[in-house]
């Protein structure tokens, strides 16, 4: 039987501690078409209720209280 990896001493502390792995596909923001995207996608939103919305909800979930 083979030795446990480091990664595997890894995940299985993880597991013990209630966490699982996921693995997604993320847009690569790196890709000049990302980029422009997102500016394009920001021009349209530049000052709508849903901006600021999104954007309170961001300051709210950044300034969550530590345990």
């Amino acid at each position: 039987m083979a030795a446990i990896t480091k990664f595997q001493r890894y995940r299985k502390a993880k597991h013990k501690q209630g966490l699982r792995l996921v693995r997604l596909w993320a847009p690569d923001f790196r890709r000049p078409k990302f980029t422009a995207e997102a500016e394009r996608q920001a021009k349209l939103l530049r000052g709508r209720r849903e901006e600021n919305d999104a954007l309170a909800f961001i300051e709210q979930a950044f300034a969550w209280p530590e345990r």
